[in-house]
């Protein structure tokens, strides 16, 4: 690939997902799968509820015993426990919520909807079959589909999971990831600063972005502005990582290393922030460059990273989120703009405002902490105008 040629963000999006491969799945107690994406569909293996039970503290009954009326108490049913035989007519069993009801009995009357006489209940309202009775199955069945593979396990989907039969889970291995950031002129914050130095913000954010998506940091290196230093680093994280992700270093200077080892992987990106690009494979492993200004790095790493990690895992994207625009601003002719803007609500009509008035300057990293997601603005829009609807990126 020519370092002249350039794509739109979809097209390049696109080949950037190409290169990922997806993990292999492993099994897990399921105890240790909140967050992991799932590999394998989850299917019931037991009815929810497993019998018909009680929905209330109560008494069971038949619901055309001569009611409202008179019934003998027979016994009682605490949860855990099977009753003893089938309820006969004229009759009741007191029930715990939870509790298996009775054969025959078909209702539940509430604890407090009834008079207790001795060993009998009166109730005082008619009865409607099905009342306050769990149907066998009422929430799932045996064999259906619980969870879809590609979910990201949240604590319900556990609960899910365990309250259908599973103990173990099928889920994919985390991307391993080795994060590169390039460049003499940055320093490990903390540390004293040179003149003309700064503090290396970018291998923070990878590294804290990756975790947060999903994937397993296996490295994290500082380069200087050397190609022989890089290709070293290169061939030694490979064999270590599924994904070499490296900042800085892809431009025109004459110190971007990056661009001279990956020349032939080297694209120009219609959009802003983030136009130079790499993305290609190192001895096999698939290696994806970005621009060294904070910003780009991280609209870049919503733009193509997370797309990859998705893919690797097998994870189903998030839903496309828009919004309509509060306050205008101007976007650049001829490429696609992401802009960090607040979230707002307006009436329940979601909306978005910019985060400052000077767009997405690549290198307004502070103001990046105020943004809630990426405005991502057409290449075709140069005025972005109050009410008009655009689509929403996370922001990592």
């Amino acid at each position: 690939m020519a370092a002249r040629q350039r794509f739109s963000l979809t097209f390049y999006r696109n080949r950037v997902v190409d290169l990922a491969r997806p993990t292999h799945l492993r099994w897990l107690p399921i105890e240790r799968c909140g967050g992991r994406v799932l590999a394998e569909p989850v299917r019931a293996r037991v009815d929810v509820p497993g019998f018909h039970s009680s929905a209330m503290d109560g008494y069971a009954v038949h619901h055309d015993d001569d009611l409202p009326g008179r019934l003998r108490v027979v016994g009682t049913v605490p949860a855990g426990a099977a009753p003893t035989g089938p309820l006969a007519r004229g009759s009741a069993a007191k029930i715990m919520t939870g509790a298996p009801v009775p054969p025959g009995a078909d209702a539940v009357v509430p604890v407090e909807d009834v008079q207790v006489d001795g060993d009998q209940v009166i109730v005082t309202e008619p009865v409607v079959a099905g009342r306050h009775v769990r149907r066998r199955g009422e929430d799932v069945e045996v064999g259906a589909l619980v969870l879809p593979a590609g979910r990201t396990l949240r604590p319900a989907d556990l609960s899910a999971a365990a309250a259908t039969g599973h103990a173990e889970l099928a889920v994919r291995r985390r991307p391993r990831v080795a994060v590169i950031v390039t460049g003499d002129e940055t320093q490990t914050p903390g540390q004293p600063l040179a003149p003309g130095q700064i503090y290396d913000s970018n291998g923070t954010y990878l590294v804290a972005a990756l975790r947060r998506a999903g994937a397993k940091v296996v490295a994290r290196r500082h380069c200087p502005d050397r190609t022989d230093t890089l290709t070293d680093l290169f061939d030694a994280l490979s064999a270590r990582a599924d994904l070499l992700l490296v900042a800085g270093g892809i431009s025109a200077g004459d110190y971007d290393v990056v661009r001279d080892v990956l020349i032939e992987h080297v694209a120009h990106v219609a959009m802003r922030p983030g136009k130079p690009q790499a993305s290609g494979t190192w001895r096999g492993t698939a290696v994806l460059a970005l621009p060294g200004n904070p910003v780009s790095v991280a609209a870049s790493f919503a733009a193509f990273v997370r797309p990859w990690l998705d893919q690797a895992l097998g994870r189903t994207p998030a839903p496309v989120r828009t919004a309509r625009v509060a306050q205008g601003w101007t976007s650049p002719a001829g490429l696609t703009h992401l802009v960090p803007v607040v979230v707002g609500d307006d009436g329940g009509v979601r909306t978005v405002r910019p985060t400052t008035d000077r767009g997405s300057a690549s290198h307004l990293v502070a103001s990046l902490a105020r943004a809630d997601a990426w405005a991502v603005v057409p290449e075709d829009v140069v005025d972005v105008t109050v009410g008009m609807v655009v689509e929403l990126l996370d922001l990592a």
